[in-house]
């Protein structure tokens, strides 16, 4: 989406299960845009270097994008010599298919090179394309530790930029002398971002040959209190990316903020024998050892956030995570029991915040039927041009969560 400001958006290609999304299409001669104006006019606007190619509403008509000599057309350039021409131009919405360009896979890497893990510490691997790509929430690549142990790795960040970054957390137990590339998992969802005449085998090859990752991962885990800090520190990031992605006001985000830290806070001090009091855990947790506080904060992240992010697009990447840090406990190992009393805690959380207006207000929606827009001075009224709803009109109603009114 380029509007005549110069604001840039996205187009899309996909292969199989694997979704990348260009952050920035590049467009070249002979590129086709659509544009909407604000009203249908009577004959299609023309400027220099975009000729009307096709009516395909009132309001909207397809465009190619021209330049001269072969030189890459600047799109913003162009808008803003239309709207100096036809101020019609001004308000246009303009979207470039996404036929126009593809992300192109140029390298795999691994970080951080020979080393041995321990669990909790994480593998990682860096894709690299031609252009700033985004990857749809949840999906995940493979790599082999031998005898088809498959580990799934997932998406750690980048997404926004052109290098993508997917890791694989250590889990006490695992154990390999090098480990693999699944080539099914690269060549099903990667395969079609390849330049012609490049070959994934040989980049795949490349990527082993090049760091030599990973002689060994350690079955021994490392300290349970550290890696208790890094669980709540990657929902805490996983959280902050959910609120990103689905566009979490600032309200909103922090009340699940509020929700997660709370219910991180009270677990812990309820299963380490703290003198103080919780916010709504008063009773110890018995039972939860040293070595099981991971577990228990990881049930506590993924009950907040599973409840978050219930049917948004970001509750796939929430599912896989889940999964990840759940992957081979059994109902009988302590750490299975610590991270059913982490879920149960962030249940309660979830309970005694239902009813404080602010699930019903996430939208703004039902609100908008109760306020009432006045034309007194010092009344409230869209700002133009976007003439937006208000945000949040009912969250003066909202229940605070820890000081009475």
């Amino acid at each position: 989406m380029v509007t005549a400001a110069g604001a840039l958006g996205s187009a899309r290609a996909s292969a199989n299960q694997f979704l990348l999304e260009l952050v920035s299409p590049p467009l070249r001669s002979g590129s086709l845009i659509t544009v909407t104006f604000a009203e249908a006019p009577a004959s299609k606007p023309v400027a220099p270097g975009l000729t009307p190619v096709l009516q395909l509403s009132a309001n909207t008509t397809l465009y190619r994008v021209e330049s001269s000599a072969g030189a890459t057309p600047n799109l913003t350039t162009l808008l803003q010599q239309a709207t100096g021409l036809d101020p019609r131009w001004a308000q246009a919405r303009v979207a470039a298919p996404a036929s126009n360009a593809a992300p192109r896979l140029d390298a795999i890497a691994w970080v951080g090179g020979d080393r041995t893990l321990a669990a909790g510490d994480w593998l990682q691997l860096d894709l690299r394309f031609s252009d700033a790509v985004r990857l749809r929430p949840g999906q995940t690549l493979r790599v082999d530790l031998g005898g088809g142990q498959l580990r799934e790795l997932q998406l750690l960040g980048g997404s926004g930029s052109r290098s993508l970054r997917f890791g694989y957390r250590v889990a006490a137990g695992d154990q390999a002398s090098a480990v693999r590339l699944d080539p099914s998992s690269f060549a099903d969802r990667l395969q079609p971002y390849l330049a012609p005449g490049a070959s994934l085998t040989a980049l795949m090859a490349s990527a082993q040959a090049a760091t030599a990752p990973v002689q060994v991962i350690a079955a021994a885990a490392s300290d349970p209190l550290a890696q208790a800090q890094a669980r709540a520190t990657f929902w805490q990031k996983l959280l902050l990316q959910g609120f990103a992605q689905e566009a979490f006001n600032p309200l909103l985000a922090s009340r699940g903020l509020a929700l997660l830290n709370g219910a991180l806070f009270d677990a812990v001090n309820a299963s380490t024998g703290s003198p103080y009091l919780g916010q709504l855990i008063r009773q110890p947790l018995a039972g939860v050892s040293a070595a099981d506080l991971p577990s228990l904060i990881d049930g506590v992240g993924a009950g907040i956030l599973s409840q978050l992010f219930a049917g948004k697009g970001f509750d796939g990447r929430v599912q896989a995570a889940s999964e990840q840090a759940f992957r081979g406990l059994t109902p009988l190992q302590s750490a299975s029991q610590a991270r059913q009393l982490g879920q149960d805690v962030a249940s309660v959380f979830l309970q005694a915040r239902a009813g404080d207006l602010a699930a019903a207000s996430a939208a703004a929606v039902p609100y908008l039927e109760t306020y009432q827009q006045q034309n007194d001075p010092g009344d409230w009224k869209p700002t133009p041009p976007a003439n937006a709803a208000p945000l949040q009109p009912g969250w003066a109603r909202c229940r605070p969560g820890c000081c009475p009114r």
